[in-house]
């Protein structure tokens, strides 16, 4: 269990660290683009959505992890399907934030981090039993 549990927490913070980054390449660059009596509500909207990303992927993957713990992927295939899941989540949680607010963005932010776990597992994941 404490195994599924590091590969969640590493496939959470890799997430978190690249949409981060990603995040803060784009939106810094746009920065100029908003008024300065907007900024206060764009930087709690953003940090919402990012304690969110840590969080909800934690949980998603976690819970993924744990149902497949015989097929646990190694610690650095965890890394890199939470890399995967930030390339494509910088995409798809925009698109799903302005179509459903934070329901679908916190929707797409579990169910998504539980398949790309789930995807990780059975492809990357070793047979311990």
């Amino acid at each position: 269990m404490r195994s599924a549990l590091h590969r969640a927490l590493a496939f959470a913070v890799a997430t978190f660290i690249a949409l981060l980054l990603a995040d803060l390449a784009v939106w810094g660059g746009y920065q100029g683009m908003h008024p300065r009596e907007e900024l206060g509500s764009q930087l709690l909207i953003h940090g919402a959505m990012h304690a969110s990303v840590l969080v909800l992927s934690i949980v998603g993957a976690g819970t993924a992890f744990l149902l497949l713990r015989r097929r646990l992927p190694s610690l650095r295939a965890a890394l890199w399907c939470g890399i995967g899941f930030a390339a494509l989540s910088f995409f798809v949680l925009v698109a799903s934030f302005n179509e459903a607010g934070f329901v679908g963005a916190g929707a797409w932010l579990l169910l998504g981090s539980a398949t790309i776990a789930v995807f990780g597992a059975l492809i990357a994941g070793r047979h311990e039993g």
